[in-house]
């Protein structure tokens, strides 16, 4: 029985579970049949090690169409941070890149630093339905962050708003 009697299971939330490499195995697995188009493993210990399993998840969920791996505070501490360093990203450009239905992407907290960040930007190419992308926490710095901002300048509807600029604020009138 199980996650397959749910045969109309779209949206699932996991995020929390401490599942490692081996939790995301035996999810996979149940998830294959399943429509399920909005996935969030949040906070749950995914390493280098649960990259294969997140490869098999996602090329059996072309149709995915918002995925959140990053990080979020489980129970009112820090949780369980997802370690997808520029390693885990760079394996992951390609299955992310087979997500033509994408539409949002949360890859905060994982602190995958520059590298990470030009692997990101390659995995958003074609990414025409994307409106969302989560990278905070990331330690991008300038290089991840030219790198990001060139993927996003091909995509049609992201939108960029410039900041206002500040006030200046003018010194009071003495009567």
């Amino acid at each position: 029985a199980g996650l397959t009697t749910l045969r109309n299971l779209a949206r699932l939330d996991l995020s929390c579970h401490a599942m490692g490499a081996e939790g995301l195995w035996r999810l996979a697995a149940a998830l294959q049949p399943l429509p399920v188009t909005d996935l969030d493993l949040r906070s749950n210990r995914l390493d280098i090690v649960a990259v294969g399993p997140l490869s098999s998840l996602l090329a059996d969920h072309s149709a995915l169409r918002r995925l959140q791996l990053g990080f979020v505070a489980c129970d009112g501490g820090l949780g369980d941070r997802n370690q997808l360093d520029a390693e885990c990203v760079e394996k992951l450009t390609r299955p992310l890149g087979d997500l033509k239905c994408l539409t949002s992407l949360d890859l905060s907290g994982c602190e995958f630093g520059a590298a990470g960040a030009e692997h990101v930007a390659r995995s958003l190419d074609g990414k025409c339905d994307l409106t969302e992308l989560h990278l905070g926490s990331n330690i991008l710095g300038s290089k991840g962050a030219v790198a990001v901002a060139g993927a996003l300048g091909q995509l049609d509807k992201i939108t960029w708003h410039a900041p206002e600029p500040p006030q200046q604020q003018q010194p009071p009138q003495l009567r």
